[in-house]
């Protein structure tokens, strides 16, 4: 379908005749490889179908490539399809440029609250030192303890020891014997007696 798009789709209309799936999965890929050359086509099937998924899928790809111009068309959809696709591009544009993506991030409405935790919960697995970081900048509880208790099971991975020495900065919040018992189940997992002594000296 990369290859020549037109002949890939009229292929699929007329052997998949009625399948709209398969013809949005083809647009899909055609659309990937030149974004604003295809969005019509993209537009005219969720008009066609009422399938909204290829222009979220559009946009997922896009903003790693080029995140101006795939949020300067995001803003032209209504504030249901763009909570629906923020979701996704969050993840992507994350992953492709972890500051930047952040700072977006943060700066998104409530709408997207869930979208917030979500990202910021897989932060460490992309740049653990950027996870840190914002942890200093998030005033919001739920997301703090998204962020601390992410952290917390990554750090008890390499070094349980390490972690509970660094857990115990977050010792007035209220995630703090949450994140503790996991560095501990964790400890307990891979050494359990030094994780018997430490929970002995507590």
């Amino acid at each position: 379908s990369q290859v020549d798009p037109e002949n890939a789709l009229a292929y699929v209309k007329n052997s998949w005749v009625n399948n709209p799936q398969i013809e949005g999965m083809v647009i899909t890929a055609i659309a990937a490889v030149a974004p604003e050359t295809h969005l019509a086509l993209i537009e005219q099937f969720a008009q066609r179908t009422g399938d909204s998924s290829p222009i979220i899928n559009l946009l997922a790809n896009w903003v790693s490539k080029d995140p101006e111009k795939a949020f300067t068309y995001a803003s032209t959809l209504n504030e249901d399809m763009q909570v629906k696709a923020y979701s996704r591009i969050a993840y992507n544009y994350v992953q492709s440029y972890p500051a930047q993506g952040v700072d977006w991030l943060l700066n998104l409405g409530n709408e997207h609250r869930q979208t917030k935790v979500n990202i910021l919960r897989s932060l460490v697995r992309v740049d653990s030192q950027l996870a840190e970081d914002t942890v200093r900048r998030v005033d919001d509880s739920t997301l703090r303890a998204s962020l601390i208790n992410s952290l917390a099971s990554y750090k008890s991975e390499s070094n349980p020891s390490h972690a509970l020495a660094w857990i115990e900065q977050f010792k007035e919040e209220d995630t703090y014997r949450q994140a503790k018992s996991a560095i501990l189940r964790s400890w307990a997992n891979v050494d359990p007696e030094s994780a018997i002594d430490e929970i002995s000296d507590d």
